[in-house]
C-alpha cells in the first residue's frame, strides 16, 4: 500500500488540548500511520495509507469534532 505524507491546515487547532483531541479523533480512523498536530502553526502533518483512508474522510471526521480542515 502507498503511504502519503501531507500537511493540512486546520482551523481551531490552537492549543495543546486541541492537539490531543485531533490525535484522538484521527487515531480512530483505519489507515492513519502518524499524526503530528502543530497548534503553533495551525497544521497537522499526517502519514496515512491512501488505500484505506482519503482526505475527505479525514476532513469529515475532524468536522464532526469542530475542526475545519482547509484543502
Amino acid at each position: 500500500m502507498a503511504r502519503v505524507v501531507k500537511i493540512f491546515q486546520v482551523r481551531n487547532l490552537k492549543t495543546e488540548d486541541d492537539e490531543k483531541k485531533v490525535k484522538e479523533v484521527l487515531n480512530s480512523l483505519s489507515g492513519i500511520v502518524r499524526i503530528d498536530p502543530m497548534s503553533k502553526f495551525g497544521v497537522v502533518e499526517l502519514e496515512y495509507e491512501d488505500a484505506l483512508v482519503d482526505r475527505q474522510t479525514i476532513k469529515d471526521e475532524l468536522a464532526k469534532h469542530g475542526y475545519e480542515m482547509i484543502f
